[in-house]
């Protein structure tokens, strides 16, 4: 399977497992997302990622921030400084009640001045702030 192929069949999943969490079938929902991250990142010539994110947000949304953060640690492991998995890696550490992490990587989200215009950037600028 093509590069394009594997990422828009990877999409057709992330898309799939919202879809089953919008109805209520949480098993389901986890299911697909995990299948959309095995069919985006293995063999993919390039480190893929958006799936993982994906992944990560549904877990998220979902209260299971612990499987959050090893899915977003995982996507950091293959794009190192990716701002989304930062800041669900934050958030997950927020959520599980390790403030120390979470505001180290809160801190790191924005650490080159750039992007604050994105709503979950400027929530890691205001969590670093108000813990200062």
């Amino acid at each position: 399977m093509g590069e394009v192929a594997r990422t828009a069949a990877a999409a057709r999943l992330v898309a799939a497992a919202w879809l089953a969490r919008s109805t209520g079938d949480t098993a389901r929902a986890v299911a697909l997302a995990a299948r959309a991250v095995d069919s985006e990142v293995l063999g993919a010539e390039l480190p893929w990622v958006l799936a993982l994110e994906q992944e990560g947000d549904l877990l998220l949304d979902l209260g299971r921030a612990a499987d959050a953060a090893r899915v977003y640690a995982k996507s950091l492991s293959l794009m190192p400084h990716r701002a989304r998995s930062l800041f669900g890696d934050a958030r997950a550490a927020e959520l599980t009640g390790d403030l120390a992490t979470a505001r180290a990587l809160s801190g790191v989200c924005g650490s080159d001045g750039r992007g604050w215009a994105r709503p979950e950037l400027a929530a890691a600028r205001r969590f670093v702030t108000a813990a200062r």
